[in-house]
């Protein structure tokens, strides 16, 4: 794995001079090319890999007595393995927002109105959505994903009691992972007053329109059916659990990428391209069975240098990069103590001498402002 630091690679990028441009430009011309037999054979395995873990779900039964000791277990692996596949196709649709799936833009949208919208996602929210934390990745009040609410000990301490429960609960536990994904529906449902920062082009509103009440339906018959076919139970084993987990995956994947223990935030005026995308975002990895099943989206830097780059590009683009520019390559393992390291720091301290923001933890920003700023440096 990379030692390169977020601060080596912004002190590196000013040293150079460097802008997003010059990093794109280390990546494969064929890296951008979008092979139709291979995003729809993508779509295909998405696909078959949820009618594989709805089969399982089906074939196991839940009794009572001595049986409930391995059918539980068997149970929560299976949720497990449905979740994951509802997370690959939730990526071909994050594919389809970015025109990564196919040339013509009409079949993007088709397929992803039709793979987003019974994982309670409208496909134009999640675009406009989505793209725009592309465009301002980690800038502080901009970004409506993980930096929108990083706050600084003095901000924490003047915010309203709500808003130090979101920084307190959702930088700082498991609560920002189980609840983001939902949270952010309702925002991307509700844009233009729920996320005013983002801009809305002219015709977005009728496409925000559009693609909610698409996803209502779809969502609300997914859920008649298996009702009427199965009970209750039926549409929480087969729908509502595995949504919940392809959700929590996701809003999981949104924070890794970006945020670390020695991540940086940045305001809008020191905020750059070169900042956002490549100081900002890093590789995590995970086993490599899991990787399959999330489309390699967790090879993130060279989504972030170029949206457009198909999911099965990925590494080859990585893997360029990083032979090219290894010092400015930033990627990490994922176990459950490096993401505890993240959760204890939920704060933001101004860095001395620098423009820019490092997290810290509460405990930190309790020490006199000199201590603090020695923490950072």
């Amino acid at each position: 794995m990379s030692a390169t630091t977020p601060r080596e690679v912004d002190a590196i990028g000013r040293r150079d001079n460097l802008g997003i441009a010059a990093v794109r430009d280390l990546i494969p011309k064929e890296c951008f090319a979008i092979v139709p037999l291979r995003s729809w054979m993508g779509l295909f395995m998405a696909v078959a890999r949820v009618v594989v873990a709805e089969a399982i779900l089906y074939a196991l039964p839940l009794g009572r007595g001595a049986a409930l000791y391995w059918q539980v277990p068997a149970l929560a692996a299976a949720w497990l393995f449905a979740g994951w596949a509802f997370t690959g196709l939730f990526v071909i649709g994050h594919d389809c927002a970015h025109l990564a799936f196919s040339e013509k833009r009409w079949v993007n949208s088709v397929i992803g109105h039709l793979v987003l919208a019974p994982e309670f996602t409208g496909f134009h929210n999640w675009r406009i959505w989505h793209n725009h934390h592309h465009a301002r990745t980690q800038a502080r009040r901009v970004d409506p994903d993980w930096a929108e609410m990083g706050m600084t000990r003095a901000e924490y301490d003047a915010a309203p009691l709500g808003q130090k429960a979101h920084v307190k609960l959702g930088f700082g536990t498991p609560a920002g992972v189980m609840v983001g994904f939902w949270v952010g529906m309702v925002r991307r449902t509700f844009m233009r007053k729920l996320a005013p920062q983002i801009p809305l082009a002219r015709g977005a509103e009728r496409e925000l329109l559009t693609s909610t009440l698409f996803m209502l339906a779809s969502c609300t018959a997914l859920s008649i059916v298996l009702v009427r076919w199965g009970g209750a139970f039926a549409v929480v084993k087969f729908y509502y659990v595995p949504a919940f987990i392809a959700a929590t995956h996701g809003a999981l994947l949104t924070f890794l990428h970006h945020a670390s223990p020695d991540s940086l935030s940045f305001d809008r005026e020191a905020w750059t391209p070169f900042r956002g995308q490549v100081v900002s975002t890093f590789n995590v990895r995970f086993p490599r069975f899991v990787e399959a099943m999330w489309f390699d989206i967790n090879v993130h830097l060279p989504h972030h240098i170029a949206p457009r780059i198909p999911w099965y590009h990925l590494r080859t683009a990585a893997d360029a990069i990083k032979a090219a520019r290894p010092d400015l390559y930033i990627e990490r393992r994922f176990s459950f103590g490096y993401l505890l390291a993240i959760w204890n720091k939920p704060l933001l301290a101004r860095v001395p001498g620098e423009d820019y923001y490092a997290a810290i933890s509460f405990a930190e920003s309790e020490q006199a402002p000199a201590q603090v700023e020695a923490s950072t440096s």
